[in-house]
């Protein structure tokens, strides 16, 4: 008779056999619908719930800089030009000292007597004798404070001088007030020699019909006077007049000469544009 029963001690069953569930060990195990578990280090699961993260950026990563060629190129031209003016205003400087070396010399010359056809140096003393007028005209605006205590607007009286065998002088006899009258008859104007003025971009035009003249040109306003091929130059009158009188100049002119603050204000910038362009350069390359 066959025994169907299993002996308690019987063989194992073959490996790999499943548990119960059908869960298999430890090694190799799967989560919950067959899906594996994402593992963290030493084999433990990742609980964190983010999944795959992008790699970070690399430290110390900086963006692409531009070349720094780029910077000194745009700062030498506005460099060059500053540099440029303060050059400019150095020779302005040389030849305004050389000009007020000029006047102070002549003005401590006497006059001397002016001959036929002599022109003499800008700004030297003459003496010129001959008839004036009857031509006249009026140069510049200018308001002053006349002998009745009124401010009234004028400008400077110019007439021709008229010298016996020389060609005429226009002659700046000094300021009178609008519509007064011009002077005639013999004279000797004791003046200095001023050159001829040429027109500037803010000049006034001149005013040809009523002989009102804004540019000091003897060429130009004696010919509006009828009065060509006068003398190349301007005599304008010095000294003291009367009460009602042309009043003429009292001294030479002396311009102003500032050129040497305007040399370092331009000198100054480009030497500020310097430094903060190197500046920024070695902040830059620090970084």
């Amino acid at each position: 008779m066959t025994n169907n029963h299993a002996s308690p001690g019987g063989p194992a069953g073959p490996a790999g056999s499943t548990g119960p569930a059908g869960s298999t060990g430890p090694a190799g195990s799967t989560g919950p619908a067959g899906s594996p578990s994402p593992a963290g280090p030493a084999g433990r699961p990742d609980r964190s719930g983010q999944g795959v993260s992008a790699p970070p950026n690399p430290a110390g990563a900086r963006p692409p800089r531009s070349s720094p060629w780029g910077v000194v190129a745009a700062a030498s031209v506005p460099l060059a030009i500053l540099i440029s003016l303060g050059v400019w205003q150095l020779y302005r400087l040389q030849w305004k000292t050389h000009l007020l070396a000029q006047i102070d010399a002549a003005e401590k010359a006497p006059p001397t007597p002016l001959t036929a056809n002599a022109t003499p140096k800008p700004f030297e003393k003459i003496v010129a004798r001959g008839t004036i007028g009857p031509e006249a005209a009026l140069y510049g605006a200018e308001v002053r404070t006349t002998p009745d205590g009124m401010p009234k607007m004028g400008g400077q009286l110019v007439e021709i001088l008229h010298r016996p065998n020389a060609p005429p002088l226009l002659a700046d006899l000094g300021w009178v007030p609008e519509g007064a009258t011009p002077v005639t008859g013999p004279a000797a104007i004791t003046g200095y020699a001023r050159p001829p003025e040429k027109p500037g971009l803010l000049s006034p035009a001149d005013n040809m019909a009523e002989k009102h003249f804004y540019t000091l040109n003897p060429a130009t306003i004696a010919t509006a006077l009828g009065v060509p091929n006068v003398a190349p130059f301007t005599l304008v009158a010095l000294g003291t007049a009367p009460p009602g009188a042309p009043e003429p100049a009292t001294a030479l002119p002396r311009p102003p000469n500032n050129h040497l603050q305007y040399a370092l204000t331009w000198f100054g910038l480009a030497g500020a544009l310097l430094f903060v362009t190197a500046r920024f350069l070695v902040t830059r390359k620090q970084k």
